[in-house]
């Protein structure tokens, strides 16, 4: 009986890091995160004058501005989707926030940034009403 179930807990293990090797290979393949992801990455490094990477691997890419009130994207694919978190640490009002998007991996990255900045545009509405 134990054998059994240890043999499908390797054999879970196996196919998950069969698919995280393979997941990698095919983002390395494309130029990594960077390049696959281009239009995101220039879109928040453009966002601010004093943005900038601040840790890429192939399968990673995390850009944004540091200091007081840092605000962090960082971009990763997921099997099939890429996500994107947005963390803003240290702010005055807001304090620490983190939110985070999954899209289709091939949508159209115009499409992303368009959802992406609807929900900030949401989320900064809906905070500002707290102060009225």
């Amino acid at each position: 009986m134990w054998g059994f179930i240890i043999t499908i807990v390797v054999l879970i293990i196996l196919k998950f890091l069969y698919d995280t090797f393979k997941q990698s290979s095919k983002i390395t393949s494309e130029g990594g995160v960077r390049k696959k992801y281009a239009t995101l990455v220039e879109y928040f490094l453009s966002a601010h004058e004093n943005s900038r990477i601040f840790q890429e691997t192939k399968t990673f890419v995390s850009v944004g501005v540091s200091g007081m009130g840092a605000q962090i994207f960082s971009i990763y694919p997921t099997y099939g989707n890429v996500t994107i978190t947005m963390q803003i640490k240290n702010n005055p009002i807001m304090g620490n926030l983190k939110k985070e998007w999954t899209f289709p991996e091939n949508m159209d990255q115009e499409d992303m940034i368009i959802n992406i900045n609807k929900d900030i545009e949401k989320f900064m509405s809906d905070f500002s009403k707290r102060f009225e």
